[in-house]
């Protein structure tokens, strides 16, 4: 788990070293959204892990409007369907 205001630069190599299995953006304010970004970590986490295993990738809080992340990007609305999503990840 990484903190607020962590530079993009270190979330990109922290993903690229781990290779995790998930990786949630949280955005607190819609002026904290960075839909670059968020496609900067989908090509990082999925290059990490290979084509073959992607990692899932969500944007939540309530920073977030659907239109603000790429398509196929999870976007849960509250924390139970997001913690699914993480669980269905981790155990396949």
């Amino acid at each position: 788990m990484l903190g607020a205001a962590v530079p993009p630069r270190a979330l990109l190599d922290a993903v690229r070293r781990l290779g995790p299995g998930a990786v949630m953006l949280w955005s607190q304010s819609p002026h904290t959204t960075d839909p670059e970004l968020v496609r900067q970590v989908v090509r990082t986490a999925w290059g990490a892990r290979g084509s073959r295993n992607r990692a899932l990738v969500l944007v939540t809080g309530p920073g977030w409007r659907r239109s603000d992340h790429p398509e196929g990007i999870a976007g849960p609305l509250t924390l139970l369907s997001a913690l699914d999503l993480l669980e269905q990840a981790v155990t396949g």
